[in-house]
């Protein structure tokens, strides 16, 4: 029965309420230092993941850079005598 019911993103029209919004935050004032350090996480391991990506983005481009480019023949200071 359960996999009769879809929600659908166009069918769901709810809006902002303000009053709904200002009993949020007097719920939240008590502890507004857990809150602030909730998304202060948030936004840090955000950061944290875009840089990552960054640098594996990097590290994969220089690889493949590496790969594609011609290797330099090899000199041979061998000498024989």
């Amino acid at each position: 029965m359960a996999d009769d019911y879809e929600l659908e993103e166009e069918d769901f029209t709810a809006q902002f309420n303000v009053g709904t919004f200002r009993r949020i935050l007097r719920l939240v004032k008590p502890h507004w230092r857990w809150v602030a350090g909730f998304l202060f996480t948030i936004a840090w391991v955000s950061i944290l993941d875009a840089v990552f990506t960054f640098l594996s983005k990097r590290i994969i481009d220089e690889a493949s850079s590496r790969a594609t480019q011609p290797s330099s023949p090899k000199s041979s200071s061998s000498t024989a005598g």
